[in-house]
């Protein structure tokens, strides 16, 4: 059996560019989802301001349409 150093010198080239190329795509995705990526959005609101969702106090419900009716009105 005859060992080509040549074609193995050149599979390994690939291999070599080929992983340093993933390498360089994920770091530079990794970059743009850093530099991209939205605010803590969790914080507490400013001023007269009221954070969306909010639920309101607990309610006693007196049927089962009553709890229904809440259910779809605030998506509890």
């Amino acid at each position: 059996m005859i060992i080509s150093l040549r074609k193995w010198w050149e599979r390994a080239k690939f291999v070599a560019l080929f992983l340093f190329l993933t390498i360089l795509l994920h770091v530079v995705l990794q970059a743009a989802e850093n530099r991209f990526k939205p605010d803590y959005d969790y914080r507490k609101p400013h001023g007269q301001a009221v954070k969306a969702g909010a639920k309101p106090d607990a309610v006693e419900f007196e049927s089962m349409r009553d709890r229904l009716m809440f259910f779809y009105w605030f998506g509890e």
